[in-house]
């Protein structure tokens, strides 16, 4: 049972690619083993809703074929929604700041084959401030996270509607 697993991703996301893929290959040996949890990389801090980031930003979603809509609400640091298209705006929840950027996860359709194939409907948001617009991705994660996952990043421009 002396068996590692080494994934390496150039991603600042990867992390739970790189988690996956180990599970994935160390499950086919020991299909009832449980990974340690993963704790490498800068501790996130609380997400704080700064005056410059309060307010609605509007932009788009596009990659893999998704041209949509996209806006963001920052309402207070625990108050924070994203609508993608013309759906409902969904609560984006573990918000927290990691370095220069913030993430979070929330839940949501985007209309590209990819991502409606495989159910991608889990989203989790990075988004860093760059001179007055928030840009950064979206990676949408379909499938049985115990099995095989699909993993689309999506890139994300907003800019300021209202504060």
């Amino acid at each position: 049972e002396n068996l590692a697993c080494l994934a390496l991703s150039n991603r600042s996301n990867g992390q739970e690619l790189t988690h996956s893929v180990c599970h994935q290959m160390l499950s086919i040996y020991f299909p009832d083993a449980m990974l340690p949890p993963e704790d490498a990389g800068p501790k996130p801090s609380p997400f704080v809703a700064s005056d410059d980031l309060a307010g609605l930003w509007t932009g788009e979603l596009r990659n893999g074929g998704a041209n949509m809509r996209v806006a963001l609400q920052i309402t207070s640091s625990n108050s924070v929604t994203l609508a993608l298209g013309d759906q409902p705006a969904r609560t984006v929840t573990d918000m927290h700041s990691a370095e220069a950027a913030f993430e979070g996860a929330s839940t949501g359709l985007i209309d590209a084959a990819d991502a409606i194939r495989s159910r991608a409907t889990t989203l989790n948001v990075k988004l860093i401030p760059h001179q007055g617009r928030l840009l950064g991705r979206l990676l949408a994660t379909g499938g049985n996270p115990d099995t095989m996952n699909s993993m689309l990043p999506y890139v994300v421009t907003l800019g300021r509607a209202s504060r």
